[in-house]
């Protein structure tokens, strides 16, 4: 909805009042991820963008998790690497030297050097992926002669000096090559077995490679005949469900954190009709909204005492007071009023309510994780 109405030209620009004193504490009430994500691009020349909304704050996305069982990792004595994952990707990267040897074939009888001559060169390149190394000549040997045969009636002569011809080349080519059938039956393509190839070079490199890939645990388990996918995983979840998964026996490495798109950011934001007699007065209005803790909460839960019963706790000291307020009850009556509370200003500002799940840790783990939806 926002592109067609901000295509149409129907929406005001509110951009001048982030600046200001007035309106300013938006830009840090409001998760900069998701204020970024609602940053339109006005000017690609000038590179300058601009702000038709003020969205709903709210829990930004989730985190992307490496998942590794624990058992696992210490039955192949392996704890001491799982920091160093980050990924399925980079732990599951191809490596045809290895997959070789998991099928228990000798790699260098299929990724080598090879030379030929222009008489074997078409078979070569028919029957390998290759990159070419070196091309050089080297010098045919010539065929020995024999001894000139003289005549008796013939009386020696000084023999007349002839050039020496010069000695015949042939050119040698050296190839950096992989058999095209072995990379074909253990599923590889052309265009990976060349990204292969440019990667590591020439035969050493790709050794050396395999070698220090065969020690993590995901060809650790292929070489142990175990299925990888099956004890390293990756799963989406929210900052508290890394405490829950490393409870359950894993270790759990961030291969990503959260992140707002400008759907997320655009999907419950305020904005102003372009047009409006006073914008100002409407930009105060949604300030209110996000900013007024007592209007936010009459338009998430309704009238207090007929709408909804709230119960103050105090989690401080008799010395220190803090409380916090609990919705208890929303009549399901003819006082029944429900909202989205995505839509409804500032989730943090919004009174707890465990029937709707805002609750304190709720909102604590919610604040840890839009302040680390900046780390990607």
């Amino acid at each position: 909805m926002f592109a067609e109405l901000n295509g149409k030209n129907l929406l005001c620009d509110l951009t001048e009042y982030y600046a200001t004193n007035d309106f300013g504490k938006l830009n840090v009430q409001i998760a900069s991820d998701l204020l970024q994500a609602s940053m339109v691009l006005f000017d690609e020349a000038e590179e300058t963008y601009k702000l038709y909304t003020v969205p709903n704050n709210h829990v930004i996305g989730n985190y992307t998790y490496l998942v590794v069982s624990k058992q696992i990792a210490r039955e192949y004595y392996l704890e001491y690497d799982i920091p160093n994952y980050t990924s399925i990707a980079q732990l599951s990267a191809s490596n045809l030297w290895l997959d070789l040897l998991v099928n228990g074939k000798n790699p260098t009888d299929y990724i080598r050097e090879i030379v030929c001559t222009d008489e074997d060169k078409a078979t070569v390149l028919e029957s390998n992926y290759t990159v070419l190394i070196e091309e050089y000549e080297v010098e045919v040997p010539a065929e020995e002669e024999g001894e000139p045969e003289v005549t008796p009636d013939e009386p020696e002569t000084a023999s007349e000096s002839e050039p020496t011809p010069a000695p015949e080349k042939a050119k040698h080519y050296k190839y950096f090559a992989v058999e095209k059938a072995v990379a074909t039956e253990l599923g590889y393509t052309e265009e990976e077995v060349a990204a292969e190839m440019d990667t590591f070079k020439d035969v050493a490199a790709y050794e050396a490679a395999a070698l220090a890939q065969k020690a993590n645990l995901w060809y650790t388990l292929k070489f142990a005949g175990v299925d990888p996918a099956t004890e390293i995983t990756e799963v989406e979840g929210m900052y508290e469900d890394k405490a829950r998964i490393e409870a359950e026996g894993n270790y759990c490495n961030i291969v990503s954190y959260p992140t707002s798109d400008a759907e997320c950011a655009f999907e419950s934001a305020f904005a102003i009709v372009n047009g409006t007699k006073d914008p100002k007065r409407a930009m105060e209005i949604v300030y209110a909204i996000n900013n007024d803790v007592e209007l936010r909460n009459l338009l998430q839960y309704g009238v207090k005492d007929t709408n909804y019963t709230l119960k103050e706790v105090n989690v401080g000291t008799d010395e220190a007071p803090e409380y916090i307020y609990y919705v208890t009850r929303v009549d399901s009556g003819e006082s029944v009023y429900v909202m989205n509370i995505l839509q409804t200003g500032n989730i943090f500002n919004a009174y707890y309510c465990e029937a709707i799940g805002w609750t304190p840790e709720v909102s604590a783990n919610g604040d840890i994780q839009n302040k680390e939806s900046n780390a990607n």
